[in-house]
């Protein structure tokens, strides 16, 4: 189990005097960076001594660690869609034990809003990576734990898992996921998510070759982007407008887009 100093610091309360103190007792060694590390088997007695000190405290230092991360993830959005994607792909990577075990307990207890946090950063890192697998556990974990609410995180994971399914071939599955993730978004009033439910929906009839749907899907897409300032959406939006115009023979308006 690898760690930051500032991820022990936050959810444990251990100064750097009391790490480096570890580490001159063997139970912690030091790793690249500002990382430590603890061996298996001393994180599995911790975590029985920290048991018997009481639930009330397990919960708290479990809640207090799935946020930590949950956060961090989240942090990296802006990176990953940036001009520092590498760094934050890797420095996911590098975390991802700590992130899915934090993912796993905010599922169990149905944390809607570390969730919601951690949902964009979390399904874009599987995504990049073509670890689709990984995401639909992950998803599907959360979307079983949840039931059927419509709500905006609902129809978010549902939209994502339709995104990780279609990556895999299970195109009908993905449309099912993608159209319910749609319903949703469209009777709560969330455009941002409706449009992105397009945009997968119309990815998805290009690959099967629904172009009637494809260009439906664009045109109702195009119509929404007019009320909001989104750049990416509106760049996926034209580039899927340039392949419904090649698929219909015609380059000159492909070429406009």
């Amino acid at each position: 189990s690898h760690f930051t100093r500032p991820a022990a610091q936050e959810v444990t309360q251990a100064s750097l005097h009391t790490l480096m103190a570890l580490v001159g007792k063997s139970l912690l060694s030091r790793g690249e960076g500002d990382r430590f590390q603890i061996h298996e088997l001393l994180r599995q007695y911790s975590a029985e001594k920290l048991a018997d000190l009481g639930d009330d405290l397990l919960q708290s230092t479990h809640a207090t660690y799935s946020a930590y991360y949950c956060r961090r993830i989240a942090e990296q959005y802006p990176r990953l869609k940036g001009y520092h994607q590498i760094e934050a792909l890797s420095d996911i990577e590098v975390d991802l034990l700590n992130v899915r075990a934090a993912w796993l307990w905010v599922v169990q207890h149905q944390d809607k809003d570390l969730l919601w946090q951690a949902l964009p950063s979390l399904s874009l890192f599987f995504h990049m990576r073509n670890r689709y697998h990984e995401c639909i556990e992950l998803l599907q974990l959360a979307l079983n734990s949840l039931g059927q609410p419509e709500t905006k995180l609902h129809a978010s994971l549902l939209i994502r898992l339709g995104r990780m399914v279609a990556s895999i071939g299970d195109r009908p599955t993905a449309l099912q996921h993608l159209e319910r993730g749609l319903g949703i978004a469209e009777r709560l009033g969330e455009t941002i998510l409706h449009i992105e439910a397009l945009l997968e929906l119309s990815t998805v009839h290009n690959w099967m070759g629904n172009f009637q749907e494809l260009e439906k899907c664009v045109r109702v897409c195009f119509e929404h982007l007019q009320a909001i300032d989104d750049p990416q959406l509106s760049a996926f939006s034209l580039r899927m407008f340039a392949i419904v115009s090649n698929n219909k023979g015609d380059y000159a308006a492909e070429a406009q887009f």
